[in-house]
């Protein structure tokens, strides 16, 4: 009767270096630490930011209402 087949030697039985994965690219960028999405998201309220408190300044607005709450704006 034949031997019935034996599993496949590991890599440390061998004495053979198992294949080496590919490196993945970095995705964080060296701004604070972020990801891509993260840094595209900090720009976008920061640019949000400064036009709302553009329009804020330019404009006659006396107040601000964001979220429910009411920011008073002083009037030069």
């Amino acid at each position: 009767m034949p031997a019935p087949p034996s599993a496949p030697a590991s890599p440390a039985e061998t004495g053979e270096l198992p294949p080496l994965t590919p490196e993945s690219p970095s995705t964080q960028l060296p701004w604070l630490g972020l990801d891509r999405s993260g840094v595209i998201q900090a720009l976008g309220g920061l640019i949000l930011g400064l036009i709302l408190g553009l329009i804020a300044l330019l404009t006659s607005y006396d107040h601000l209402s964001i979220a429910g709450t009411t920011i008073p704006l002083p009037q030069p």
